[in-house]
């Protein structure tokens, strides 16, 4: 009855036309979409101070974080789901490369700290804070059939498995199943061409 989502989405740079590693890639822009029963829908975005934000996305309601770094992108993300919305379920279409996932490998590699953990509802001590093994990160059934980002005390939905479970199609890329079930055409854009987009 009162289910809090909260569904992320990452917008990260990249080296010319291929896909963005959290290795190498900074995350630029965090958009998120949260639900309550009390509030709706709310809409946000956490950007760079620098990125400039067009006037409509703050007129349609969107609350805008600017922030100074990428450190500074994921503390406010962390905050927004533990503290503004105790988020119950998290999901993103693909969580593991363009959501949760990707942003639990950067702050892993270029902060040193498991997001993870930092998202759990119950809080960790430095000795037994949870580390997934290289074993659990190479597991091919694992990342198949689960999403490899997974959070205590909070469910973590990967949108495009649970579509493949719902629906029959050869292809399950966000625009097929938009074409699937709004009957409606999305055109596909890739990185590159979204971080040369006006906001």
């Amino acid at each position: 009855e009162h289910v809090c989502l909260v569904s992320v989405e990452i917008l990260a740079s990249c080296k010319g036309k291929l896909l963005p590693d959290p290795l190498t890639d900074v995350v630029s822009t965090i958009v998120y979409t949260a639900y309550t029963r009390d509030l709706g829908m709310v809409h946000g975005v956490i950007t760079w101070q620098d990125i400039e934000v067009p006037l409509q996305l703050e007129f349609n309601c969107v609350d805008v974080i600017k922030v100074s770094d990428e450190e500074a992108m994921f503390l406010a993300l962390i905050a927004i789901i533990n503290d503004q919305y105790d988020a119950d379920i998290l999901l993103g279409y693909d969580i593991q490369r363009a959501s949760f996932g990707y942003l639990e490998e950067r702050a892993k590699y270029a902060y040193g700290f498991d997001l993870a953990s930092k998202l759990s509802r119950r809080k960790f001590s430095q000795t037994n804070q949870r580390a997934p093994t290289e074993k659990s990160l190479k597991d091919n059934w694992f990342e198949r059939k689960t999403s490899v980002f997974q959070v205590f005390g909070r469910i973590t939905l990967n949108v495009w498995r649970v579509m493949k479970s719902e629906l029959d199609l050869l292809d399950y890329s966000f625009e097929a199943v938009y074409k699937h079930v709004f009957a409606r055409h999305q055109p596909k854009y890739h990185p590159y061409q979204l971080l040369k987009m006006p906001f």
